[in-house]
């Protein structure tokens, strides 16, 4: 709701009220907040609602918790349907789409929405569960893709398989690692 304009282009207050503070920015415009509010991330006046200026920071706990889960359960999945059911490929235009290339593109959309910040938090949740998931389907190809011949003998050997617990080993390293260098900061 637009509260009145007086004669000189202010907001009228509204009875009952506390004065309000006037602020303009070129991004999000002229807004009011309420004096004694203070100004809110960026200096920038507080928000109401479920809009949020800034990025959205989870736990460190549960950070670790949405990409490792999800990259753990993703290869799992992914090596027992091979061994299992044996090597399905998905074809475009004749050529074979690795899950490796599926990974990177579900990795790339979501490290740029980590690296500029979650606005809200679904897409915290989600940008780190697609890490999880991508991260998992690349670490999953890498010798199998530079190591063997790439046959579909070669990716349910014990040399692909090796190699793909070896990186998926260093991934989880990696992210315990960073979750225990991130937890000391977090206090």
């Amino acid at each position: 709701m637009i509260a009145p304009k007086l004669a000189d282009g202010c907001l009228k207050r509204r009875k009952g009220y506390p004065p309000a503070q006037h602020f303009f920015s070129p991004t999000i415009g002229a807004t009011t907040f309420l004096a004694g509010e203070g100004l809110g991330t960026f200096g920038l006046p507080p928000v109401r609602g479920k809009m949020t200026i800034g990025p959205m920071k989870l736990p460190v706990k549960q950070t670790l918790l949405l990409i490792l889960l999800p990259m753990l359960a993703t290869f799992a999945i992914q090596r027992l349907y091979l061994h299992l059911v044996g090597v399905q490929h998905v074809r475009a235009s004749g050529l074979i789409i690795h899950h490796l290339f599926l990974g990177v593109m579900i990795v790339l959309p979501a490290a740029f929405v980590l690296a500029f910040g979650p606005r809200n938090h679904t897409s915290a949740v989600l940008s780190r569960l697609a890490l999880g998931i991508g991260s998992a389907m690349i670490l999953d190809e890498m010798v199998y893709l530079t190591a063997t011949q790439a046959s579909d003998s070669d990716y349910v050997s014990a040399l692909s398989l090796k190699g793909a617990v070896i990186f998926i080993s260093l991934g989880t390293a990696l992210l315990l690692g960073l979750y225990q260098w991130c937890k000391r900061s977090e206090v």
